[in-house]
Formats: C-alpha cells, sequence, structure tokens
C-alpha cells in the first residue's frame, strides 16, 4: 500500500529538489513558505468553492420545497 503524502512532506521534497545543497538557508526557507503559503490559498479557495456548492444546492431545495 503507498502511504499517503501530506503537504509538508510533498513541500520539502520540493525544497530539496530545487533548491539542492548550493542554496543558502535563507533561499531554502522563502521557497518553503512560498509553497506554505500556495497551499494555504489552494485550500482557500477549496472552501470558498465547497461554501458556494453548499449554498447553491441549498437554495435549490428549498426552492423545490416550495413548490
Amino acid at each position: 500500500m503507498l502511504a499517503l503524502l501530506q503537504s509538508a512532506d510533498v513541500i520539502e521534497a520540493l525544497v530539496i529538489m530545487n533548491c539542492g545543497d548550493s542554496a543558502t538557508a535563507q533561499a531554502r526557507h522563502f521557497y518553503r513558505e512560498s509553497l506554505r503559503n500556495l497551499v494555504r490559498l489552494a485550500k482557500a479557495e477549496r472552501n470558498t468553492e465547497l461554501r458556494l456548492s453548499l449554498n447553491r444546492m441549498m437554495s435549490t431545495s428549498a426552492n423545490c420545497a416550495l413548490h
């Protein structure tokens, strides 16, 4: 069975793969935090989409119940 990768594990792998040993600690930190912020943005967008979808579904079911 394949182990599920957490975003933190994937981020660290990307930092290692893209920065390598030649990058400074500051550069690796900046890259890591940029990726973490991208993950946060994606989660916020997903939550917004889910909320909007749920609102549409609730309004549709409310309209059906009234008829």
